[in-house]
């Protein structure tokens, strides 16, 4: 916990969390605002993981075979925080959902190229104490995202504030990536 790259992980890590379940938790109530079937809910709620998934697939290798860490993770927090913002203004269903996909699949995907980042500065005992400690700082954001949403949903009756909100903490993930990048020169 002294070890300050440590920390700003950790704040990473929560931050992306934060919007990736503030979002993806919440998916099937955006869309039934929409006053779609429970089946088209379903069905429609799969699209954005499924885009994630492969997404992550794609970055995961082109992460191995490139080396761009650093890059990448930058690449996956702005296009969360542009799918986030850009649902906002999205009134349609259709342009929502493939905004929603957006957000989702840079949250989701930061997650896989995050965790390449630590072993440039971790190792041994060490390595496994910081490593616990930034899961753990981020699987509290698992619970404070999606509680974010649902405060601001009951106090403005909208889903957008809750969407700002999320993309607010993308923005301090994206300072704090740049925070590490001073810190870690060889990511």
């Amino acid at each position: 916990m002294k070890d300050s790259r440590v920390l700003i992980s950790a704040a990473i890590v929560f931050c992306y969390t934060v919007g990736s379940y503030g979002l993806g938790l919440w998916l099937p109530l955006i869309l039934d605002a929409h006053q779609l079937s429970t089946t088209a809910i379903g069905w429609l709620s799969v699209i954005p993981f499924l885009f994630a998934t492969l997404a992550t697939l794609v970055l995961a290798r082109f992460v191995d075979r490139t080396g761009l860490k650093f890059y990448t993770l930058l690449f996956t927090l702005i296009l969360g925080l542009a799918g986030m913002i850009a649902a906002v203004y999205a009134d349609d269903l259709m342009p929502a959902l493939i905004c929603v996909s957006f957000g989702l699949v840079g949250t989701i995907a930061a997650r896989t190229v995050f965790y390449t980042i630590p072993q440039h500065f971790l190792a041994g005992a060490a390595a496994a104490g910081g490593l616990a400690f930034i899961n753990s700082i981020g699987a509290f954001g698992g619970f404070v995202g999606p509680s974010i949403m649902g405060w601001v949903k009951s106090g403005t009756g909208t889903y957008d504030a809750g969407m700002m909100a999320m993309a607010g903490f993308l923005v301090v993930a994206i300072g704090a990536t740049f925070m590490l990048k001073r810190m870690v020169r060889s990511i």
